[in-house]
């Protein structure tokens, strides 16, 4: 995420570059969690991320393109349906524990984009730690309140138009300012850009912590960036009726899940 300069607001983070909204190739995919922190630039706007702050967060790739998910759940990895095929698969690495998964689109996705979220179900359960919780999602459709903070959070490019190189963890703050339709908008500090897409926007709570409010979706690739938010009524029940169909738990979601971030 950084500050950039283009035209066209209204584009998927890969589109621009690649002329359509991107999807990684099936059997592709490999998601794996930062281990240390970077010392270049790489949120438009933003500052080194500390892997130990961000354990529920993975850079992944098909080898040419990248995107960002987080773990939500035991068997759950939540990223932007612009980033994997609907039925992709693919190998996340934890702790050095290699496990499949399979990806699904919001079933609204494909007729207008405006639903840019995929779920991702593990083959086998992943274990949270003290060290490493499963992120918590918000099901409070008025949080944040306009005006409020958020944080953004990605593995994407750096630089005004979408230059620079990208792959470096990073994390900025950028004010809610309006509802774009379905999207949450913010504008000023950090601005997502190539390779964010997918990753988790957060509010923080009056307690001092964090919920999970977006996807990251779209932006101008300088100061304006478009979130999927989760606690939408029509993403609500989309993550609802897949982890009941799937047998599976989301934190913020399900009830009783353990190992969430409190």
């Amino acid at each position: 995420m950084s500050k950039t300069t283009i035209k066209t607001f209204f584009i998927y983070c890969f589109s621009a570059l690649f002329g359509s909204s991107l999807a990684f190739a099936q059997d592709q995919i490999t998601m794996e969690a930062p281990t240390e922190i970077d010392a270049v630039p790489q949120v438009i706007g933003g500052t080194p991320a500390d892997p130990e702050d961000w354990p529920a967060t993975f850079a992944f790739s098909s080898g040419i393109n990248a995107c960002t998910s987080t773990l939500v759940g035991p068997q759950v990895l939540l990223t932007a349906a612009h980033c994997v095929n609907d039925g992709a698969v693919g190998t996340v690495v934890v702790d050095g524990r290699s496990v499949g998964f399979t990806c699904s689109h919001h079933p609204s996705y494909a007729a207008d984009f405006q639903y840019d979220v995929a779920l991702c179900l593990t083959a086998s359960p992943i274990a949270a730690s003290i060290q490493r919780p499963y992120e918590t999602l918000s099901r409070d459709a008025g949080f944040p309140s306009i005006g409020n903070d958020v944080t953004l959070i990605g593995f994407g490019c750096r630089q005004p138009g979408g230059g620079g190189p990208s792959g470096s963890f990073y994390t900025g703050v950028a004010e809610f300012v309006r509802i774009n339709g379905i999207y949450l908008t913010t504008i000023g500090g950090a601005a997502v850009c190539f390779g964010d897409s997918g990753g988790a926007a957060y509010a923080d709570l009056s307690s001092g912590s964090r919920r999970i409010v977006g996807v990251n979706s779209r932006g101008d690739i300088t100061t304006r960036s478009l979130l999927t938010p989760v606690a939408h009524h029509g993403v609500l029940s989309f993550l609802i009726g897949w982890s009941d169909a799937n047998n599976v738990e989301i934190c913020g979601v399900s009830t009783g899940v353990t190992g969430c971030r409190p």
